[in-house]
């Protein structure tokens, strides 16, 4: 995809060139006050009026996250089936599609399969295993087997780098608390946690801490959801 002017790039790309543009520019200014309200003040809802102040984009995907955040499914659902129109390969628009659309009807998880591709064309590992994870945990109607099922996917990321891992127990958290699947100590909670304490995502918090635009908005989406679970 080619960002326009004052969006960023796609999905999991780093916030960087947000304060590089020029602020002369309203909607660069409306940008950079969303992505402020969002990642330094924790309140999505402030940032999802401000994203829904600029013109529609099938590339402002972090519009999407806003809205899941704020507990605005429905709106979440048409930013990212909006942005699968210009990027079907982008595996992570399913998964924040199927989660949202599940928020807004809950447990309705497996009336929603249709929102992920069969076999995921992403060319990042953690995010095609992930699209397959949720096919085969909502399809399984065994707990034991679905209980298999996560293991199974994290055990397969032991070794990988921090980064993969952060978005592996992401994913996983994201499974679990958009279907309501909880169950002992496999918890959305739990996974978030676990996300937010590898070093991958303790760097960026640091740099956010700094009021720093180098960290991975992702990140910052995984604090925003724990901090209101």
């Amino acid at each position: 995809m080619t960002p326009l002017l004052y969006i960023l790039p796609p999905f999991l790309l780093l916030c960087t060139t947000t304060y590089a543009l020029s602020l002369s520019n309203p909607s660069a200014e409306t940008y950079r006050s969303a992505y402020d309200e969002f990642v330094f003040n924790h309140n999505p809802k402030n940032a999802l009026a401000l994203y829904d102040s600029l013109p529609p984009s099938p590339y402002l995907w972090q519009r999407g996250l806003a809205a899941y955040c704020a507990g605005e499914y429905l709106t979440a659902v048409e930013q990212f089936r909006f942005d699968k129109k210009i990027n079907g390969n982008d595996g992570e628009e399913s998964l924040w599609e199927f989660a949202s659309s599940s928020k807004a009807a809950p447990n309705s998880g497996a009336s929603f399969l249709s929102a992920l591709p069969v076999s995921s064309r992403d060319s990042r590992r953690v995010v095609r295993d992930s699209v397959a994870l949720y096919r085969d945990y909502i399809s399984s109607k065994s707990g034991r087997d679905r209980e298999r099922i996560l293991v199974d996917f994290l055990s397969s990321f032991n070794g990988e780098s921090e980064k993969d891992i952060f978005y592996a127990d992401m994913y996983l958290g994201l499974l679990l608390d958009s279907t309501g699947s909880d169950s002992g100590s496999l918890t959305s909670h739990s996974y978030y946690s676990s996300a937010l304490a590898t070093s991958y995502a303790k760097a960026s918090l640091a740099q956010f801490r700094s009021r720093s635009t180098k960290g991975d908005f992702m990140v910052s989406v995984v604090e925003n959801i724990v901090l209101r679970q």
